[in-house]
């Protein structure tokens, strides 16, 4: 396991969605049911294969019911494949994640008139820069806050406070996580910014937030913060995310492709390691259109608003 959404460092600044628990170098995430019982989820927005060691060891806890897990978009077909039939999982595809490939066509070369007219404008104004210790925690927080609202994400797709500022302490301590700010030119202070986590083996990055304030999207600040990525992380591939379960999903996805010459979908892992147990829920509670089955996606997914 090498990307940083793996680490147990990592995990542990998820508490939005759980409490983590650490086997090694592994890390889940344990969730409330009803009658007292628990289930397991792993890292967000995706990480890598678990082991079969993780698995045994959740199953002889006798405590979750099952293991849910979102595997990267770059793992291999073939490695997925081999786990899913050793461990009798349940395997679905999830949406395509655009990338930009180290070894295709730069995205650069194939913009539109009105993307490089949109570049043009928004460099009048902004400069984006890449910083080495990240300290903004609280107005990224803010932004994420306002986007969530604006575009009704869902909580369990919205980081929290306690997560941005673990991620900005371990980007503190570590070279696996690339901080771009947007500032404006004329007093430099802070209006967007781009974060991505790396995966130090595959040397890929992924990206894991891209937020601007109000006053920096008119002038188009998200294309100038995409381009200077690409431009700077270029001997690398780059991962740029999917599109979010929102109302506007598809038009973000959109905006993406511009930078993307790749894709490959995320998949989603389910393992049921005390069918018994989960039996009893779906008995007692119902059964969903859902991953895992038992969970309502009216209260997993519903929107929340920041009181």
């Amino acid at each position: 396991m090498a990307i940083l959404f793996d680490k147990p460092e990592y995990v542990s600044a998820l508490t939005w969605l759980g409490e983590p628990l650490h086997f090694g170098n592994e890390s889940v995430l344990m969730r409330q049911l009803p009658q007292g019982l628990v289930d397991a989820r792993g890292s967000w927005p995706y990480q890598s294969l678990p082991s079969a060691e993780l698995i045994g060891w959740l199953r002889h806890l006798r405590q979750p019911l099952s293991l849910t897990w979102v595997i990267s978009p770059d793992v291999p077909n073939s490695e997925i494949e081999a786990f899913h039939t050793d461990m009798q999982s349940t395997l679905v595809l999830l949406k395509a994640h655009l990338c930009h490939r180290a070894s295709g066509v730069p995205a650069w070369q194939r913009y539109s008139a009105r993307t490089r007219r949109r570049l043009d404008l928004a460099a009048k104004s902004l400069v984006v820069t890449r910083e080495i210790f990240p300290a903004a925690p609280d107005v990224v927080t803010a932004w994420q806050n306002k986007l969530r609202d604006r575009r009704r994400i869902p909580k369990v797709s919205s980081p929290d406070h306690a997560h941005f500022k673990g991620l900005f302490e371990i980007a503190r301590q570590s070279d696996d996580v690339a901080f771009f700010s947007l500032r404006w030119r004329n007093h430099g202070g802070y209006c967007g910014v781009f974060l991505a986590c790396r995966d130090e083996t595959k040397g890929t990055w992924h990206a894991h937030t891209a937020l601007v304030d109000d006053q920096a999207r008119p002038i188009f600040g998200m294309y100038l913060l995409f381009d200077t990525v690409l431009r700077t992380l270029a001997g690398s591939d780059i991962w740029l995310g999917g599109a979010p379960n929102s109302p506007n999903g598809l038009g973000v996805y959109r905006f993406k492709q511009r930078f993307a010459n790749n894709h490959a979908p995320a998949k989603l892992l389910y393992v049921e390691l005390d069918p018994r147990a989960a039996n009893r829920v779906r008995a007692q509670h119902g059964t969903y259109a859902f991953i895992p089955d038992y969970r309502n996606p009216d209260v997993e997914l519903r929107y929340e608003l920041t009181v």
